[in-house]
């Protein structure tokens, strides 16, 4: 029987260890709470975008952030990653993705910009050769532009501008003449932003689009 009792003297002596290691109310492991996020959400063709954003957040227990009809149509909310799998799995969707913030801390030059060798980062391009576009202005008629974006305010000329959609300066309220202004004449050599084809010239904004 010695061993035994051996066995028995080991056993109690290991649960009394444990019990003095381990803290007084010490009970099982809680799981971390799921973590929390945005997702964007893009739906196909058809159908009220807010009511199906609606709908479909109500069944995970969200509702919609952001409610998108321009470039995509969908919706945001906010919620674990099991959340946005079930709303993925739903018909009629096409996409979720997280939402990440982006920044640009350099000025970049976009791929249209280098694919005409307006400049390029290992070819010879026109401003290596002088064309930047000084002494040239360009219109832009478009939603306007936005008169005080950092990277277009030192090239817009706007005592020629125009705003015909009614009264006030030809600011931008939509984004996409402010996308064209910049591609055209986006400043060069600012440190942030992009880089246009014709960084010199001046930009007339024109308003024709609301």
């Amino acid at each position: 029987m010695a061993p035994k009792t051996t066995a028995v003297r080991r056993l109690s002596a290991a649960i009394m260890i444990t019990a003095i290691l381990l803290p007084a109310g010490f009970g099982p492991v809680q799981a971390a709470p799921p973590v929390e996020r945005e997702w964007i959400v893009s739906l196909g063709p058809g159908g009220d975008i807010a009511a199906r954003a609606k709908a479909l957040t109500k069944e995970v227990g969200r509702s919609p952030k952001h409610i998108y009809t321009n470039a995509i149509r969908g919706f945001s909310f906010r919620g674990p990653e099991r959340a946005a799998a079930r709303i993925a799995a739903k018909p009629g969707v096409r996409q979720v993705v997280r939402s990440e913030p982006v920044s640009l801390i350099a000025e970049s030059t976009p791929s249209g910009i280098r694919r005409i060798d307006a400049r390029h980062p290992t070819a010879a391009d026109a401003h290596d050769s002088g064309f930047r576009g000084a002494g040239v202005s360009i219109a832009i008629l478009d939603t306007g532009v936005d008169l005080d974006h950092p990277d277009l305010a030192a090239n817009i000329d706007a005592a020629r501008g125009k705003n015909c959609m009614g009264a006030g300066p030809p600011e931008d309220g939509h984004g996409h003449g402010s996308h064209v202004a910049g591609t055209a004449a986006g400043v060069a050599d600012n440190g942030i932003g992009i880089v246009g084809v014709a960084p010199s010239a001046r930009i007339v904004p024109i308003k024709v689009l609301d």
